[in-house]
């Protein structure tokens, strides 16, 4: 405490004044992400091959873009019987019903849906829309089963796989965040394992 109260004080008098606030490694705070632009002595290329020379000759260097570090994921294990299979059809192309009755964000979404599909053997052009923002959705919207390939699914039904689930799954991939994304991806599995569904067909953009 005694080495972490003194800059806690001046980094909250410094907020209480109004005064701009130096990088973390200056003012002693938790990095939060946030990139601002300001102005230094020195051009990019010189700070560049600056920092270059100083991991070429071993010496201590700070990069100013740190990337991220993401999770390993290894891929879950083949399904072991596919003709028995019950398997769900979803897509991050952001196919949903017409109006989007959810809402469902065309960037950075932090939703995602599933809708009925029980008895129907395509998906029908006008009853459903893209929502996805990164792409021209004219022949999603034209031919929804590029999207969510309901057609073909069925076809292969009672042949390759046992049976199809009762609804599709569906977001928007168009800047999703790698948090927001887990946290979709574990919201569809977590459903998928409730319902006995062995695995997904995902298409993407």
């Amino acid at each position: 405490m005694r080495d972490a109260v003194p800059p806690m004080v001046a980094l909250a008098l410094k907020l209480a004044r109004g005064e701009e606030m130096r990088p973390p490694s200056e003012d002693h705070y938790f990095p939060r992400g946030r990139r601002r632009n300001v102005f230094v002595r020195q051009t990019a290329a010189h700070r560049a091959v600056e920092m270059l020379l100083k991991k070429v000759r071993g010496e201590p260097y700070e990069t100013e873009l740190i990337i991220p570090q993401f999770d390993c994921v290894p891929p879950a294990p083949a399904i072991g019987d596919l003709a028995s299979a019950r398997l769900v059809v979803g897509t991050e192309g952001g196919t949903v019903p017409a109006g989007n009755p959810d809402g469902i964000e065309a960037v950075r979404a932090t939703k995602w849906g599933q809708y009925p599909i029980a008895g129907m053997r395509a998906m029908a052009a006008g009853a459903y829309e893209s929502a996805h923002g990164g792409y021209d959705s004219r022949f999603a919207n034209a031919d929804p089963n590029r999207m969510v390939p309901l057609d073909g699914m069925r076809a292969l039904e009672g042949q390759v796989y046992r049976e199809l689930h009762e609804s599709y799954f569906s977001t928007v991939g168009c800047g999703m965040s790698i948090v927001q994304g887990a946290e979709i991806g574990q919201a569809m599995a977590a459903e998928m394992k409730e319902k006995g569904i062995a695995g997904i067909v995902l298409t993407a953009t």
